[in-house]
C-alpha cells in the first residue's frame, strides 16, 4: 500500500500519493500575490503529477490575488470551497479540469475574471461555485451541460453571459442567476 506525504514548496503545501504518482494542493501558506501551480513536483527523485486542488486549499488566502497554472497543467479537480473567501482577482481554468466543486469561488468578492481554457472539459458548474463574486462577464464553456442552483447567485456586477451556439447546455438550475443585473445573454 502506498504512503501519503506532505511537502511544502514556496509556501504551498502538497499531499503526495506515492502509489498513484500524483499530488494535490492542500494548503496555501504563501504571502505572494501571484502563485503558479506547476504541472508536477519532485519528491525523493520521483515526479508526481499535480491533479487536484483540495477542499479549502486557498480558503481565506488574503495575499493571493492571481493563480496561474503551468501551460501543461494536469489539474482535473478543484475541490469544494477551494478558493472560498479568498482575495483572488482572476483565474484561468486549465483545460483538463472536469470538476469544479460547490462553492469553490464563493464569496471571492474581488474575483473579476474567470476564463476557461479552450477545449475545457468541464461538464457541470456546481452549486454556488461563483456566488457572490465580482464577475462582470462570463463565457460558459461549450461542454457544460448543466449550471446548478445558485451557481452565480448574488454576482451583483455580472451583466454579460455568453453561451456559444454549439453549447451542450441543457439545464439551468433554480436561482442560478438570481440577483444579477444582466444586460445581455449572447447565444
Amino acid at each position: 500500500m502506498g504512503q501519503i506525504h506532505s511537502v511544502e514548496l514556496k509556501g504551498i503545501v502538497y499531499e503526495i500519493y506515492t502509489n498513484e504518482n500524483r499530488a494535490s494542493v492542500i494548503k496555501n501558506k504563501s504571502e505572494a500575490n501571484h502563485i503558479i501551480i506547476p504541472r508536477s513536483l519532485q519528491y525523493k527523485n520521483k515526479e508526481y503529477i499535480i491533479t487536484s486542488i483540495s477542499r479549502s486549499a486557498f480558503r481565506h488566502s488574503i495575499h493571493t490575488q492571481n493563480i496561474q497554472f503551468a501551460v501543461d497543467s494536469e489539474i482535473q479537480t478543484i475541490g469544494a470551497d477551494a478558493f472560498m473567501e479568498s482575495d483572488i482577482q482572476s483565474i484561468l481554468i486549465p483545460p483538463h479540469v472536469t470538476q469544479i466543486c460547490s462553492s469553490s469561488f464563493c464569496n471571492c468578492i474581488n474575483l473579476k475574471q474567470v476564463e476557461f481554457s479552450p477545449n475545457c472539459k468541464i461538464r457541470v458548474i456546481e452549486e454556488a461555485v461563483f456566488a457572490d463574486t465580482s464577475l462582470e462577464t462570463i463565457t460558459i464553456p461549450n461542454k457544460v451541460i448543466r449550471i446548478c442552483r445558485d451557481a452565480f447567485e448574488g454576482c451583483k456586477k455580472l451583466k454579460h453571459i455568453e453561451i456559444s451556439k454549439d453549447s451542450e447546455l441543457t439545464t439551468i438550475g433554480e436561482e442560478a442567476f438570481i440577483g444579477l443585473p444582466i444586460e445581455s445573454i449572447t447565444i
